[in-house]
């Protein structure tokens, strides 16, 4: 299908609208119902096709489009760049279209055609701290909006506990390597970093938050109703700890 709608060998997917915005797509029930989304990239063995999603939000619920029938077809453009060097391309934009074909009963988009191609970029000293804030911001602004997106009720599939740390970082390390690795270890300790400064009873954030209360109000807080309501926000941690360890063990039976 790459090949059709005129993509060559040498040609590049500029995922930058994916990442950082959308591509409407069409559907057969009409032109921009959905939005195309790249799901994050976890193995060398990841095929274009199964990172994409196509989807929209109905009353607050993610809906998928997928086949069902020899008629359903999706309709996209996808940026594509011509590299004469690592700094020098040409953009231009492809139209993607894709009709359903019967596979084992069943109906299903057939593949796109397009492989990973990995790029290495050597960096000196002064460079190298530049993009490790970049990183780091990047990564602090998307736990954030994480976190926040948790209180709207949105992610909630996304979240996990110890066992799928454990399970997402062998996996990093056996398929990415050691730098995405250590990477991902850097992620999660910002991530915790950001969580245990949230303004919940046991947590750093919420004797921030008593602190700075009695420093506004000049009076101190009696500490039975602090020692109350940390035991209360320990004991709702631990829930939570030991419902994400079921779901995550769950997960792994199911996916076994």
């Amino acid at each position: 299908l790459a090949a059709q709608a005129g993509i060559q060998t040498s040609e590049v997917l500029y995922f930058t609208p994916l990442v950082n915005g959308s591509i409407a797509v069409d559907t057969l029930e009409g032109e921009a119902t959905y939005t195309l989304v790249l799901s994050p990239f976890q193995s060398y063995e990841d095929t274009l096709s199964s990172l994409l999603r196509y989807e929209k939000t109905v009353d607050g619920v993610k809906v998928y489009y997928t086949a069902t029938s020899l008629d359903d077809f999706v309709a996209f453009s996808l940026p594509v760049r011509t590299y004469s060097s690592q700094t020098e391309f040409v953009e231009r934009t492809v139209l993607i279209r894709m009709e359903a074909v019967a596979v084992n009963n069943t109906f299903a988009f057939p593949e796109l055609g397009i492989s990973f191609n990995v790029f290495m970029q050597d960096y000196d000293f002064n460079q190298a701290l530049v993009k490790a804030g970049q990183d780091w911001t990047r990564g602090v602004t998307l736990i954030v909006d994480t976190v926040i997106g948790l209180f709207r009720g949105e992610n909630l599939d996304q979240v996990g506990g110890i066992v799928a740390i454990f399970s997402t970082s062998s996996s990093v390390l056996s398929n990415l390597g050691l730098g995405t690795y250590i990477f991902l270890w850097g992620l999660i300790s910002v991530n915790l970093a950001v969580f245990n400064l949230l303004p919940f009873p046991g947590l750093d954030g919420w004797h921030l938050l008593v602190i700075t209360l009695e420093g506004i109000f000049r009076k101190e807080i009696p500490s039975r109703v602090k020692n109350i309501l940390s035991l209360i926000g320990f004991m709702i941690l631990m829930s939570l700890m030991l419902f994400l360890i079921i779901k995550d063990v769950l997960a792994l039976i199911v996916g076994v």
